[in-house]
């Protein structure tokens, strides 16, 4: 099945590819990640995961869990300076 891209320019396919490569877990929280009908979502919403990316370059960094991505987006915007996108 191929799928047309969408988030973030990536297809269903390649964000399950994503989640493989990360042991199906939140490489920050280590929360297990949750497969449905091929997707992925945050166990801990009931949403699809987040795709962290850099805002600037668009750089697709992995998957996390929305509450997760959300702290690391305030870091990133809020303290540029001290913020390391490498830290998993």
């Amino acid at each position: 099945m191929v799928t047309k891209k969408g988030r973030h320019g990536l297809s269903t396919e390649q964000i399950y590819s994503i989640a493989k490569e990360q042991g199906f877990v939140c490489p920050l929280s280590k929360v297990a990640l949750e497969v449905r009908d091929g997707e992925i979502y945050d166990p801990t919403t009931g949403k699809r995961i987040a795709i962290d990316h850099c805002h600037r370059t668009g750089l697709i960094r992995g998957l996390l869990i929305q509450k997760v991505n959300w702290l690391v987006d305030q870091w990133e915007q809020n303290c540029p300076e001290s913020f390391n996108p490498f830290i998993y």
